[in-house]
This record gives structure tokens, C-alpha cells and sequence, in this order.
């Protein structure tokens, strides 16, 4: 007995020993194959698949997590019909219309500029044709029709879906529309008409 724990002693004070032996060194692998995967670049062959691509395509039917579909898509007809049918569904709120500030400066004042007048970088360099000034191109524009022109792009305008969720969309669209009536812009295409013809 007494051989036995003098042979686990000097056993241990001797890995003990040759696993601090060089900090730089981890010590040995018992199995490499654990440590050192075989990774294959993104789109190398891989001969583990069939087809031999080494990315491989999502399970048909899935989406990312926290992914919300939209069930409209590019045509005049869904622009029309998201109109009739979206409304916002995020409460306006300082949170909200600072995160929209942020994004709105981000990825729309390049070509609507600061306040929606259409005199942004590019348009002042002459990349490209002035949009049209919120405060005329929004007057009676539901937030559906908004929503799509976002999402997928209207005119000149490329498809900003990759690059804002679903909910950033909705609330850029209360800054744009901020920016378009005041503070206490109108919520519905009806509000949008009369108060445009008010201030006229």
C-alpha cells in the first residue's frame, strides 16, 4: 500500500512538474484530433458531403432566431396592399425616437440629409438626383407603403431590409415622418391630408 501512494506521489510531482515546466508549452495531447480540428475554408470542397461544398444550406422551412416573415413582396400590387394593411406597431416614444435618430443618420441622411430635404452628401455631389422632400412626398402616405419602400426599395431607392430589423424599420419611419410634419405628425393618411393643407 504504502509503494502504491509513493508511486501516485512521484507521478503526480513528476506531470506537475513537466506541465509547468515551459508556461509556453500546454503539455501533451493525449488526443490531437479533439484539439485540432480539420476546418475547411467556407466554400472549399469538403468530401463529408455528397455534393462536396463545405457551407452548407439551412433546412428548408427554417428561419433565424427572432426572424419575423414578412408575407408581401416586391411588386406594385404589394406596395398597394401594404399600405391598406400595416400600421406601426412600435409606440413612439424619446427611447424610440432616439435609436430612430441614430439609424435615420446612419443609412438615410446620406441621400435625404438631416432633415428630409433631399439635400444629402451624395445628392450635393452630384452622384445622384435629389429624392423628393419629405414634407411633399409623404403627404398622405400611409406607414405600410413606407414600410415596403424600405424594405424593398422604391425608385432609385435599394432595398434596406439587411440592413435595418423590422422593428428599426418601423421606427425610423416615426423619424422620417417627425421630420416630414413636426413633432405631432399624423398617424393616418386622412391626418397626413388635412394637416399638410393646414399649414399651407
Amino acid at each position: 500500500m504504502l509503494n502504491r501512494l509513493l508511486t501516485i506521489c512521484i507521478i503526480f510531482i513528476l506531470a506537475f512538474t513537466i506541465a509547468c515546466n515551459d508556461p509556453k508549452h500546454p503539455g501533451f495531447e493525449y488526443m490531437p484530433d479533439m484539439y485540432h480540428s480539420k476546418a475547411y475554408e467556407t466554400y472549399a470542397p469538403n468530401p463529408n458531403y455528397k455534393d462536396s461544398v463545405a457551407t452548407l444550406e439551412p433546412v428548408e422551412g427554417t428561419i433565424p432566431r427572432g426572424f419575423k416573415p414578412i408575407h408581401y413582396n416586391s411588386s406594385p400590387e404589394d406596395y398597394e396592399r401594404a399600405g391598406a394593411e400595416l400600421t406601426n406597431p412600435i409606440e413612439k416614444t424619446d427611447e424610440v425616437m432616439a435609436d430612430a435618430k441614430h439609424l435615420y443618420t446612419i443609412y438615410c441622411a446620406v441621400c435625404h440629409g438631416a432633415k428630409g430635404k433631399g439635400d444629402g452628401t451624395i445628392v450635393e455631389r452630384g452622384v445622384f438626383p435629389p429624392p423628393p422632400d419629405y414634407a411633399v412626398r409623404l403627404e398622405g402616405m400611409p406607414d405600410g407603403k413606407m414600410f415596403h419602400a424600405i424594405t424593398f426599395g422604391k425608385n432609385l431607392m435599394g432595398p434596406y431590409n439587411s440592413q435595418l430589423t423590422v422593428e428599426e424599420r418601423w421606427k425610423v419611419i416615426h423619424y422620417i415622418k417627425e421630420l416630414a410634419f413636426g413633432k405631432e405628425n399624423p398617424t393616418t393618411e386622412g391626418e397626413a391630408v388635412a394637416e399638410a393643407s393646414t399649414e399651407q
